[in-house]
């Protein structure tokens, strides 16, 4: 089912929008992970502690 290319294609449009977005370089994310159309973010939040 779909075009051989699908994944890559996937991959290269999420990278685009990471590197739009700047979240791999915030300090307030613990973790990014990311694969083809899976997304996971673990984000820390310290205000008001």
């Amino acid at each position: 089912m779909g075009v051989a290319s699908s994944p890559d294609l996937a991959n290269l449009y999420g990278v685009w929008h990471e590197l739009r977005s700047e979240i791999l370089k915030s300090p307030d994310v613990a973790f990014y992970g990311r694969y083809i159309d899976d997304v996971l973010a673990l984000y820390i939040n310290v205000v008001g502690v």
